[in-house]
């Protein structure tokens, strides 16, 4: 199996051997980040104990929420006491959805932040993360 990751600065190619039924798990390891500005962030991060925190910060709207700078959100992560945290790719199309009924009737799901990019409202996006329960 080949691999290449990395951003316009560091490129990792990765070369695994195919080993039936078995579990890889790959991390690409970027830059610093120097941005600072305040924007929307999303990041998912583990404890040692396996709870798993998503979060969505708002941003880009005076009223409602400025935003987070990635060592803020570093630390919101810190504090939660995630043991490895990642931040996803936020902007202003960061949404958080939950179903609020366990039926399929219109109006099952509810926004539960403020996406910026369509004033409040979601927007198609190209990928999403899906959490599935069984109960």
């Amino acid at each position: 199996m080949h691999l290449t990751c990395g951003n316009d600065k560091v490129f990792r190619h990765i070369v695994l051997q195919h080993q039936p039924h078995a579990l890889y798990v790959i991390l690409c390891i970027a830059p610093p980040q120097t941005v600072e500005t305040l924007e929307p962030r999303t990041a998912i991060g583990v404890t040692d104990n396996n709870v798993v925190y998503m979060l969505v910060v708002d941003g880009r709207n005076f009223w409602h929420s400025n935003g987070m700078r990635y060592a803020e959100m570093g630390a919101v992560m810190k504090a939660l006491g995630a043991r490895d945290a990642i931040n996803l790719d936020g902007g202003g199309s960061s949404t958080f959805i939950v179903r609020t009924t366990p039926g399929f009737e219109e109006g099952r799901f509810g926004i539960r932040n403020w996406p910026y990019d369509n004033g409040g409202v979601e927007r198609e996006v190209a990928n999403g993360l899906l959490v599935v329960t069984d109960n």
